[in-house]
């Protein structure tokens, strides 16, 4: 994920383990209907502070979605406020940390 430039997913959860790189994502979810009656769905991708990128629901739509990410239209500052925003709303502690908190949790027990 470090070396990609952007993220191009569909319903999976990598577009919020992707949040802390500050990256364009796009989230294609062109059977949004089907899916939810399948298996459901409890994510907004519309919403500002949940879904950290664009929407395309249309196939058609995901080329000039994709050749506006290669000319860098989501790097602006309304994607990046956004983004920053829905890391706000999913991490607690997003400032690449959380290995030395769990370890001083571990070490901290072990002392106990």
């Amino acid at each position: 994920l470090c070396i990609s430039d952007a993220l191009i997913s569909d319903y999976s959860s990598i577009c919020i383990e992707y949040l802390p790189l500050n990256k364009p994502i796009i989230s294609f979810i062109f059977d949004e209907k089907e899916y939810c009656q399948k298996r459901g769905l409890e994510f907004d991708f519309e919403d500002e502070n949940i879904g950290p990128g664009i929407v395309v629901k249309e196939k058609d739509n995901f080329t000039s979605v994709l050749t506006s990410l290669l000319r860098g239209d989501f790097d602006n500052t309304y994607w990046t406020e956004r983004r920053n925003r829905c890391l706000e709303t999913h991490y607690t502690y997003p400032d690449g940390n959380s290995s030395e908190r769990i370890w001083k949790l571990i070490l901290k027990s072990l002392k106990e």
